[in-house]
């Protein structure tokens, strides 16, 4: 009997695909941009504005690819990466039975085989037909520094001092002293810790520092 149910549940497995039945059927990914309240486009289906969370249903393996559009904007071009589901490399396991093509097949053209990777993403807006001054390529530079090195700036942040908070006063070119600038992070330490991205805190460090050379 326990052989019987070994060999039904195996076979069902290997008719199936592994990521078929047991990868998450669905991505969820969420979108910020600069500045918020952009608008994201699939096809012609308004999905929300950002900063926008949405849910993505594993329907084919093709690459998925938005639109973000603000008033007085280019629009940008986003596609979502994707990379493939983990749990579909069980199907290994069956890969010299009769069987085991099967499965690889029925994972890949359900679209269950791939997973949208990265989750999250960021899109700096450039404004519509102008070219890209200095000042917003140090903004740009600000954001993406924060991005890469939030956990290591919140740390510093934390501590009141570090390298990454130095890093981050030499990218924000305020006119005010080192001191002066940790003692201004200091005050409002727990405000920018209680953020809960990094574009959450690149936001509220470039509220705190308006003064810039």
């Amino acid at each position: 009997m326990k052989r019987t149910v070994l060999t039904v549940a195996a076979s069902a497995l290997m008719l199936s695909g592994c990521a078929t039945m047991f990868a998450d059927r669905t991505d969820t990914v969420t979108i910020n941009s600069e500045p918020a309240g952009a608008e994201v486009y699939e096809g012609a289906t308004l999905l929300g504005k950002t900063p926008l969370t949405h849910t993505f249903r594993r329907t084919s393996v093709a690459q998925r690819k938005l639109r973000i559009k603000a008033t007085g904007y280019a629009t940008h071009e986003l596609g979502l990466s994707k990379d493939i589901e983990p749990v579909a490399f069980l199907n290994f396991g069956f890969i010299f039975t009769t069987m085991g093509a099967t499965s690889w097949g029925i994972d890949y053209s359900s679209g269950a085989m791939f997973r949208i990777e990265p989750s999250s993403y960021f899109v700096d807006l450039q404004a519509a037909g102008k070219q890209q001054l200095f000042r917003d390529r140090k903004r740009r530079e600000r954001i993406q520094f924060v991005l890469r090195n939030r956990h290591s700036l919140s740390r510093d942040i934390a501590q009141g001092d570090g390298p990454y908070l130095t890093s981050y006063y030499q990218l924000a070119e305020t006119t005010a002293s080192y001191d002066a600038f940790r003692t201004h992070i200091q005050h409002s330490a727990v405000a920018l810790l209680s953020e809960s991205d990094g574009i959450g805190l690149y936001r509220r460090l470039d509220e705190l520092l308006p003064s810039r050379r």
